[in-house]
């Protein structure tokens, strides 16, 4: 099975995602990456204004995603082929969210400009998501 092609995603979702004035921010692997902690990676996980989640999942069907979960909270697309792979959101919805993404700053990562949130926002996301 081929791997996913990391960037072309990031490039697709994130110019789609901007183009439609979402605010977003990336998280996971590839966030850590940003600050120096490289870690494996086989999916996409970003940060998005909750307000707009129907927006999101719009525009990912358009881009060939099926959605496997959605709630308030998170969605979860997964494409046909490998290569285009998964793509996962967590949805800011309360405070504290939407303060993550206003502190998210702009990385180059994978030969996109993009916003990723802050190290510390990165490490209590992992708290959060391992209890």
């Amino acid at each position: 099975m081929a791997p996913m092609d990391l960037r072309s995603v990031l490039l697709e979702i994130h110019s789609a995602l901007r183009e439609a004035s979402i605010a977003h921010a990336l998280i996971g692997g590839l966030a850590l990456a940003a600050h120096g902690a490289g870690r494996a990676t086989s999916d996409l996980d970003l940060l998005a204004d909750g307000d707009r989640a129907d927006d999101i999942d719009r525009i990912l069907r358009e881009h060939g995603y099926e959605c496997l979960l959605r709630n308030d909270y998170v969605a979860n697309y997964v494409a046909a082929t490998p290569e285009r792979g998964r793509v996962d959101f967590l949805f800011a919805q309360l405070a504290r969210g939407r303060a993550m993404l206003v502190r998210a700053a702009h990385h180059t990562i994978l030969g996109a400009q993009i916003r990723v949130a802050d190290a510390a926002d990165l490490i209590g996301l992992k708290v959060q998501s391992s209890s």
